[in-house]
């Protein structure tokens, strides 16, 4: 499958949305140390680097429609989001662990 491809484009859009939910509870990128433009910049490039590795798996004719993308996307974010958290407490739990 084409990563140009209309099936390239929506695979990136929920990589997209999975790693800005993990991005967010993170110590490191979670703060305000780093702009936001700095952070989508670096979301969109990781999403863009991974894509092409998941088109064979990925069936664009599941979302068919805006409400299927919205409700994908809503998906993928939590599950970001729940990954994050859990990593955000790995890493909280060695912050701890060494004070």
């Amino acid at each position: 499958m084409n990563f140009f491809s209309d099936a390239g484009y929506l695979a990136t859009i929920l990589i997209f949305f999975r790693i800005g939910g993990m991005f967010l509870p993170v110590p490191i990128f979670g703060t305000n140390n780093i702009p936001t433009q700095v952070k989508i910049g670096l979301i969109l490039f990781i999403s863009i680097i991974i894509a092409p590795t998941t088109l064979e798996h990925f069936d664009p004719a599941v979302i068919d429609s805006f409400p299927a993308l919205l409700y994908y996307g809503l998906s993928e974010f939590m599950i970001g989001l729940s990954y994050g958290l859990i990593s955000s407490v790995f890493i909280n739990a060695v912050y701890v662990a060494g004070a």
